[in-house]
């Protein structure tokens, strides 16, 4: 009679805990298109304003839809390791044709680099990286969790009105890198190269 009533006490457990999981499989959104634009109820809100469409919440949490549309480099910057003119300079436009950005909900690519970031993940030629994700109050930075690699990245969001642009870009030979378009920039370590995509 004993083992009996652990026999059924043991079957009823196992159906309460079948129900609740299967009930839980149910209400999961099987929607792609829904559950990418979601972002998860542990972030905040994000800073974005509604004004620049940028919003950092979902970029880190591995959601770019807001980032859809067309980038054009805009400013590019490298160390040429000239003994006459040394250091990082700046040139307007373009480095190359080469040098694009393609943007989909989930990844963004870097074209004529070889590098994509999704998520918390940034690919290059050696391999896939994790990576840093902090928000800067009005601009989010991305930077590799592990410093002690060959070739470093970071990648660095910046919205519309972000006052952080002003601080951390201050261009020579004339080029100027203003706010009032929202801003990716792409940094490596190879030969200090840095470079200004803009949403059109």
């Amino acid at each position: 009679m004993r083992r009996l009533r652990t026999i059924s006490v043991t079957a009823a457990i196992t159906v309460m805990a079948l129900a609740f999981l299967g009930g839980c499989g149910q209400s999961a959104s099987t929607d792609e298109t829904s559950s990418a634009s979601a972002v998860p109820a542990s972030l905040p809100a994000g800073p974005a304003t509604s004004a620049s469409g940028m919003n950092l919440a979902q970029i880190q949490a591995g959601d770019y839809s807001s980032l859809l549309g067309t980038w054009k480099e805009v400013a590019w910057a490298v160390n040429d390791y000239d003994m006459n003119n040394p250091g990082v300079h700046w040139h307007a436009g373009s480095a190359s044709s080469v040098d694009t950005i393609s943007v989909s909900s989930d990844r963004i690519v870097f074209d004529g680099m070889g590098v994509a970031m999704q998520g918390n993940t940034l690919t290059d030629n050696n391999g896939a990286h994790a990576l840093l994700l902090q928000s800067r109050g009005g601009s989010l930075d991305a930077s590799l969790a592990d410093q002690s690699v060959a070739i470093n990245w970071g990648v660095y969001f910046y919205p519309i009105g972000a006052t952080e642009v002003s601080s951390d870009f201050q261009p020579d030979n004339g080029v100027t890198i203003d706010n009032t378009k929202n801003l990716i920039v792409i940094w490596t370590s190879n030969m200090g190269a840095t470079t200004v995509f803009a949403q059109q």
